[in-house]
């Protein structure tokens, strides 16, 4: 794996370097790191290949916000964590697809499930699942799907990288026990949620990146919503 660590806190930067470098030797996983102190810097770097990058948000000139965007117009395949003191960028940072936005001061006791959540975030470890689509059986990963709707026996699959849903028939509880109970959230009776996709979870709604909007039960809103949050690494 390559790691791209950007901070303009040379010592934090040398702190998530040794925790990286740990855990993933821990796992027998070969590892090159690289270090950069600005975004104008990073930038000018060529990481095409990274795997993941840990980006600081609040940096002299060029935040991490703004140089995130800039990077995911080269390449879209990166797993990205933000990493800040601040609370309030995280709606941005996930504008620009991040797989985690952790508190500075709480990365050591997210820090095993952020890194779970980056190799969710690039099929590391994971299984792959077969449904039997009424278009013909195929083989999914998790993470591709955004949300799971249905329509009495009809279960519609929304995918993030693909325009045309696949449906089948069957019920949105027997689906459930079939994704990961760590990744998705049933919100209403009728809708089950890939938690990697929400943008924001407000006033009884589900916001996607891609702009859709769906209902949450308001019995459970609140459960929801902790459960999210924990999951983006905010509480």
């Amino acid at each position: 794996m390559k790691i791209v660590l950007c901070d303009d806190d040379v010592f934090f930067v040398q702190k998530m370097d040794e925790k990286i470098r740990n855990y993933l030797d821990g796992r027998n996983i070969s590892n090159h790191i690289e270090q950069y102190h600005s975004g104008e810097e990073l930038l000018r770097a060529d990481i095409s290949d990274a795997d993941v990058v840990f980006l600081d948000i609040q940096m002299a000139a060029l935040n991490g916000i703004e140089t995130a965007g800039i990077l995911r117009q080269r390449n879209r395949r990166f797993a990205l964590v933000f990493l800040s003191s601040w609370m309030e960028y995280a709606p941005e940072g996930y504008a620009v697809q991040a797989t985690r936005y952790v508190l500075k001061d709480k990365i050591d006791s997210l820090f095993e499930e952020t890194m779970e959540a980056v190799f969710r975030e690039l099929r590391i470890f994971q299984t792959p699942i077969m449904f039997p689509f009424m278009s013909g059986e195929k083989v999914i990963f998790s993470d591709s799907i955004s949300y799971v709707s249905s329509d009495r026996h009809i279960v519609n699959f929304h995918f993030a990288d693909v325009h045309k849903p696949q449906y089948l028939y069957d019920t949105l509880d027997k689906i459930q026990k079939m994704l990961p109970e760590n990744e998705f959230i049933r919100i209403h009776k009728s809708y089950l949620v890939n938690m990697k996709y929400l943008l924001d979870v407000k006033n009884y709604q589900a916001s996607f990146m891609n702009g859709v909007i769906l209902p949450i039960s308001q019995k459970k809103f609140a459960e929801i919503k902790k459960r999210w949050l924990r999951y983006r690494g905010s509480v």
